[in-house]
């Protein structure tokens, strides 16, 4: 209780929280592991969730977003936090692998609809039972066997993205699956069908984490098809240390580390968007600019190559060791030169391919250090536009 107090959204929301209201999920499994209590803070109210979240916004001065259909509602403060709140529901899935049909429920009924036992436990917060922990289906004893378990035999058929979802978390939380739970997974990972947006969209939670390869290994060795291993290993890591670096563009990480896992069928199949699809064919890419960057024997020649490349190749290339890539990105990438084409045709130049020759060979020059100054650029480029 006393980590869950400390939590920046939950502390300010407290006092003005009602005995109606259970925190869930994530955030109690955490808080009883003693690990860092994540963003998503996840409250089921049993009552009308729209009211009791209305009446939280306006005690504290926050924001309030509804969405009555799903009976969902989320209070935003002004410093970024937020909290989500849910209206206690039951569920029944029309067949495997469709959304969810809903229904208000009690606490009881919003837990056993979970994922996994761990996931599966509630927290009373305020009122008379506050600081009682709600746990029907066994979760702590999970927890200290360090087990993913699923709720229900047939939860792998009835929702199929729960496979890639258990081995996101069994890798993060360093947990194994429980014997009958794995066996499901075994049963069904080979036919998981990566053009379903509900498994698509745990994939890229799954690639969002800090390093995604345990998880992918464990989803090889269940048998889901389109994932390779990783080659080379500790590409997570490497990647974060590029992208740290002043200068470095910003991209989206996860689309990069899906390119060095997904096969190219995976990516035609994927309900992902197509700007990530693409990204992640760039870091595919890096591979072969990785090669040819090893044979460039100067910063103007690795320019060129560079240039034509993705800039998510060439993050990956330099986060593979790749000679000039690094240096590109956060220096020479971003040169500029001291003239421009008005420059040439004031010198005589006429207009046409002349000048992007002269100007091409006068950035060349600037690289390789052998024209810093104006007057060095210009002479370079007139050289190279009257040939």
């Amino acid at each position: 209780m006393r980590r869950v107090r400390s939590h920046p959204a939950l502390e300010r929301a407290l006092d003005a929280l009602e005995p109606c209201v259970s925190l869930v999920g994530g955030v109690v499994r955490d808080g009883l592991l003693g690990t860092p209590l994540g963003d998503d803070v996840d409250l089921v109210v049993e009552g009308d969730v729209a009211a009791v979240a209305g009446r939280v916004a306006q005690r504290l001065g926050a924001r309030l977003s509804l969405h009555e259909r799903f009976r969902t509602a989320s209070v935003h403060f002004d410093d970024g936090t937020h909290l989500d709140f849910v209206g206690a529901r039951r569920e029944s899935y029309p067949r495997p692998g469709a959304l969810p049909e809903v229904e208000p429920g009690t606490l009881d009924d919003d837990l056993r609809r979970r994922d996994f036992t761990v996931n599966a436990m509630a927290l009373r917060l305020v009122g008379p039972d506050a600081g009682t922990l709600v746990d029907p289906l066994g979760g702590c004893a999970d927890l200290e066997r360090r087990l993913i378990r699923n709720l229900r035999p047939d939860a792998f058929e009835e929702d199929p993205s729960r496979i890639v979802r258990a081995a996101r978390q069994a890798a993060r939380l360093r947990f194994a699956l429980e014997n009958g739970t794995r066996r499901a997974a075994e049963t069904h990972a080979p036919r998981l069908d990566w053009g379903n947006a509900r498994v698509a969209e745990e994939l890229r939670r799954l690639f969002g984490e800090r390093d995604p390869a345990p998880a992918v290994e464990l989803l090889r060795e269940l048998g889901a098809r389109g994932l390779a291993a990783e080659d080379p290993p500790g590409t997570a890591a490497s990647l974060d240390e590029v992208m740290a670096r002043d200068g470095v563009p910003v991209v989206e990480r996860w689309p990069l580390l899906m390119g060095r896992f997904a096969s190219e069928a995976l990516l035609r199949r994927v309900a992902l968007p197509g700007w990530a699809v693409e990204q992640a064919r760039a870091s595919t890419a890096a591979d072969y600019l990785v090669t040819d960057l090893q044979r460039m024997d100067s910063p103007s020649a690795a320019d060129r190559r560079l240039g034509l490349a993705p800039l998510a190749a060439a993050i990956v290339a330099a986060a593979r060791g790749a000679p000039w890539a690094g240096d590109w990105l956060v220096r020479d990438r971003l040169r500029e030169l001291e003239i421009d084409g008005s420059a040439l045709i004031d010198a005589g130049v006429p207009q046409g391919p002349a000048i992007g020759r002269g100007l091409d060979a006068a950035r060349a020059a600037m690289l390789d250090g052998q024209a810093e100054t104006r007057d060095a650029q210009l002479r370079v480029a007139l050289g190279a536009a009257s040939e």
